[in-house]
């Protein structure tokens, strides 16, 4: 009587490799393009707070922040408001720190905006030398026109 040990062959091992290997192929792709997609509906989600605190802002204030004020002036009252008693204390009009977009870079405020509203928030996307995959969002009021 022979006495085997136990264990897989390497033709097994081969096929489990194989089968793996085809199964990152197929799931691989989907799974980072709903990566790429979360990572979009994450920067449109940030932008929506952020016309949330500058409406907010506008409210308070009667005007929008100045470019060259940026959105800082959301989270620390600029020198010069209207109304500095109006201003929320403890991180003023976003309760924090100003959110960088999805891709770690932070979020472009264009006051008057670039087409003639009258602010504009911008991500550059996944990549910034790509002007195609930027997020650009007019104020609100102007999405419906």
């Amino acid at each position: 009587m022979k006495n085997r040990t136990r264990g897989f062959t390497f033709m097994e091992v081969m096929v489990v490799l194989l089968i793996i290997g085809l199964i990152s192929a197929v799931v691989g792709p989907n799974i980072y393009g709903m990566f790429k997609k979360s990572q979009r509906k994450a920067a449109l989600i940030q932008i929506q707070e952020l016309h949330r605190a500058l409406k907010l802002f506008k409210m308070d204030q009667g005007r929008y922040p100045a470019e060259s004020e940026g959105l800082a002036a959301l989270i620390q009252a600029p020198a010069g408001l209207p109304k500095p008693q109006e201003f929320p204390p403890d991180g003023g009009y976003l309760g924090g720190a100003l959110p960088l977009d999805p891709w770690g870079r932070p979020y472009a405020y264009f006051c008057p905006g670039r087409t003639g509203g009258s602010y504009e928030l911008v991500s550059s996307g996944e990549d910034p030398e790509r002007a195609e995959d930027d997020l650009v969002s007019p104020p609100p009021e102007n999405l419906s026109r």
